[in-house]
């Protein structure tokens, strides 16, 4: 982590030896004296980005103790986070998972994937992208770097929104900060947790579980919401 003053002193090799016999005996001192409170911290951002998330969750956990230390860790974190957001939201596989989210509140069983092309082409124009992908190319993503795979029906490639599929793509749009009016959540999506029970939650409390092995410039604010899009496409088709 960088200092908040740019000002670096450049230390011959004896000095960096003496300096290093000055901090291992604290630092061990500090690891054997804390190690029960370091490793039982349950210190976490889950509002950040997955690689600032991991990041902070290691620091964090050894300032256990110190909430202030903590706090300034998390404001010193929180420009790299916001960078780290803004790469992720414009990357394919980010745009996948915005469709992905829409159409599993549309409440559809299944989902083809020539549709979620559809719709991730609807999502570009409405951003005045020139990039056209192919359904082909969504079913790539869908293995490659989602970890979601659509199986072959008479009809076409199809992914099934179960419930399972359903949770992940929500984590997902976490884990790539998605730009789309569902992030802040909706009060009816129904999930089933890992014991089958079915019940209705906030797509905010999914949202903020980031997938862990989930393989621009702008003012966000400005971006089409995704739903939008996909209701102007709809009307252009009738």
């Amino acid at each position: 982590m960088r200092p908040t003053q740019l000002a670096y002193k450049r230390i011959d090799a004896t000095e960096a030896r003496d300096l290093m016999d000055t901090l291992c005996p604290q630092l061990l001192h500090y690891r054997l004296s804390h190690h029960l409170q370091v490793s039982g911290s349950r210190f976490d951002c889950p509002s950040f980005a997955f690689e600032t998330r991991v990041l902070a969750r290691a620091l964090g956990s050894a300032l256990e103790g110190a909430p202030q230390l903590q706090a300034r860790l998390v404001a010193a974190l929180s420009p790299m986070d916001e960078q780290h957001k803004v790469e992720h939201s414009q990357e394919l596989a980010a745009i996948v998972v915005e469709a992905l989210l829409t159409l599993c509140h549309e409440g559809k069983p299944e989902v083809l994937t020539v549709e979620i092309a559809e719709l991730v082409n609807a999502i570009l124009v409405g951003r005045h992208e020139r990039l056209e992908i192919s359904a082909k190319k969504v079913g790539a993503i869908l293995r490659q770097q989602l970890g979601l795979y659509a199986g072959r029906k008479s009809a076409g490639y199809t992914l099934l929104l179960d419930s399972s599929t359903r949770r992940r793509i929500h984590r997902l749009s976490a884990t790539y900060a998605v730009l789309s009016g569902w992030q802040e959540g909706c009060d009816d999506c129904a999930t089933e947790n890992d014991q089958g029970v079915v019940s209705e939650q906030s797509c905010g409390k999914l949202e903020g579980q980031p997938v862990h092995d989930a393989p621009i410039d702008g003012n966000v604010h400005n971006v089409h919401d995704v739903h939008h899009v996909h209701e102007a496409a709809g009307e252009a088709k009738q």
